[in-house]
């Protein structure tokens, strides 16, 4: 008994799969070319969409600072209000300059 190999179609077929995904061409319509928003203006390593305010680089990044007035938001009485004073360790509403003991809100 004789046994045959077809190996001509194979090649052929594998040829023909090889010689169609080269020769298609790119079907992308994304001509988009807006600029991409990665810029940080006041060089403070933040870049401007999550930057309080890109002109300044004492105002950082949104995420550590919400109401975005300069005291990180672990340092900040009440992170949702930019109008509460900075100056105010213990969180008791007596500012540090007026306040006998800054560390202890009781006093």
């Amino acid at each position: 008994m004789r046994t045959v190999t077809l190996q001509f179609p194979l090649t052929t077929l594998a040829l023909t799969l090889l010689v169609t995904a080269c020769g298609t061409e790119s079907t992308d319509t994304d001509t988009d070319t807006s600029p991409v928003a990665d810029t940080d203006a006041d060089d403070d390593g933040v870049l401007a969409d999550d930057d309080c305010d890109d002109n300044d680089p004492a105002l950082g990044d949104r995420a550590l600072d919400a109401d975005c007035d300069g005291a990180l938001t672990d340092d900040d009485c009440d992170d949702n209000d930019p109008s509460m004073p900075n100056n105010d360790a213990d969180c008791d509403s007596v500012l540090t300059a007026d306040d006998c003991d800054d560390n202890d809100p009781t006093l």
